[in-house]
């Protein structure tokens, strides 16, 4: 980083300061006795993955053709998700934003979760509504194989080679932290008609980001996502909701857990962002130590945000 200017920013309450850091993407917490529920870690699939990942620095990633992803894929990662699940699950008091509720519990139901990961969502809502059905998938093998609901299953594809199941499937299409895998001509080409496609007319399709920013105004990702989806001509009742999730002791018992999200989220990101930012990986614990300290003096927030929509 040197003496020259940062690439990155952190954006806080009251007044904004230059220092930091601009990621996203799914993520530990004082909720460490929610995360402790690694069962599903303990059974994920370990096939002869040898052609799923890559290995660099002790942190083990995904190696998929065309797939942008570029956070670790490993046994701490999956901790970090599970740990992400639950505390946006406490920032939002739900899994999710569109009006299922009752049809899920009264059954014949048919869910689909895309980029699944450790499938903590996809488990949850199996066990909850128990007279519908599940399937999460992702395109490495990180997820349940043996202990997981009866409603409950998984398969290891990608979505950009087109997701593998009928036109009109699934009641529900729901995908969350995956905007910075794809990029915005694969989003508007692939990822968004094919989401459409395998949701039934009636069925609502639902994705759930970050922003790209950190900042206390509208997330920036906001008109990126939801004019795709007005394009369509196939979708109407679109919705939007924003919430921020507080970082630091300033904000009680969540504001620690997210503490605790950031600061994984920062080291499994190193070696992607020193390399983005071309600096040193001590040049860049520095820039994230001072971030931290900030996050309670400048009362720092994260915006997430959900857009719903039905199939016409």
């Amino acid at each position: 980083m040197g003496n020259g200017p940062s690439k990155i920013k952190f954006h806080h309450n009251g007044k904004s300061r230059k220092k930091c850091y601009n990621t996203r993407r799914k993520s530990s917490s004082s909720l460490s006795s929610c995360s402790s529920s690694t069962a599903s870690r303990q059974n994920s699939a370990t096939s002869s993955d040898n052609d799923f990942y890559r290995f660099s620095y002790g942190r083990r990633y995904q190696n998929v053709e065309n797939v942008n992803y570029f956070m670790p894929n490993d046994e701490d990662e999956m901790a970090r998700l599970q740990l992400l699940h639950y505390l946006v699950k406490l920032n939002w008091n739900s899994d999710f934003s569109s009006p299922i509720t009752e049809r899920l519990k009264f059954g014949n139901f048919k869910v689909l979760d895309c980029g699944c990961g450790p499938g903590t969502w996809v488990m949850e809502l199996g066990s909850e509504y128990p007279n519908s059905h599940f399937i999460g998938i992702d395109c490495c093998p990180i997820f349940p194989t043996s202990i997981k609901p009866a409603n409950v299953e998984f398969q290891c594809t990608n979505l950009l080679n087109s997701l593998p199941f009928d036109d009109d499937t699934f009641d529900f299409v729901h995908m969350r932290f995956m905007v910075g895998s794809f990029t915005s001509e694969q989003w508007e080409s692939i990822v968004i008609p094919e989401l459409m496609r395998v949701c039934k007319p009636g069925g609502f399709l639902e994705c759930m980001e970050s922003d790209m920013k950190w900042v206390n105004s509208g997330p920036a990702t906001d008109p990126y996502l939801q004019e795709y989806l007005r394009r369509t001509d196939r979708l109407v009742n679109i919705n939007h909701a924003h919430r921020n999730i507080p970082i630091g002791g300033w904000a009680g018992k969540l504001g620690e857990s997210a503490f605790q999200v950031a600061q994984q989220t920062f080291e499994a990101s190193k070696i992607h962002l020193s390399e983005f930012l071309e600096i040193s990986h001590d040049e860049y614990d520095e820039l994230i130590r001072i971030a931290c300290r900030e996050f309670d003096q400048f009362q720092t927030m994260v915006p997430t945000f959900r857009f719903w929509a039905q199939k016409i």
